[in-house]
């Protein structure tokens, strides 16, 4: 479910950069792009947090730990990155300025 939220988000702004500003404004590219991103944080956030539960219970195996607390810190990250998209979209008043924001978001890595 991250995958598939990630990629949306991804192709989304991939739609942006080939739009005029008009074209932009009418699709309400803007509100779909705050709509995914505000998804998405609640999906990864549960995911983090499910990692994290999972990193600290004592019944997981020694060697399962490791991997899920390197997802867990994963996710945060993913989380923090998605937070401030959203953060700095949502105070965006300009349209030419949510567009070029959006065009430049960047979930790799």
């Amino acid at each position: 479910m991250v995958t598939d939220y990630k990629q949306s988000i991804s192709d989304l702004a991939a739609s942006v950069k080939k739009e005029s500003l008009a074209d932009f404004e009418r699709a309400y590219h803007r509100k779909s792009c705050l709509t995914k991103l505000t998804l998405s944080l609640g999906i990864v956030g549960g995911a983090a947090d499910c990692f994290n539960k999972a990193a600290e219970d004592p019944a997981t195996p020694k060697d399962q730990v490791a991997t899920d607390k390197a997802k867990s810190d994963s996710y945060t990250k993913l989380k923090d990155k998605l937070s401030h998209y959203r953060d700095a979209l949502k105070s965006t008043e300009v349209g030419k300025d949510a567009k070029t924001l959006i065009e430049k978001i960047d979930l790799t890595g």
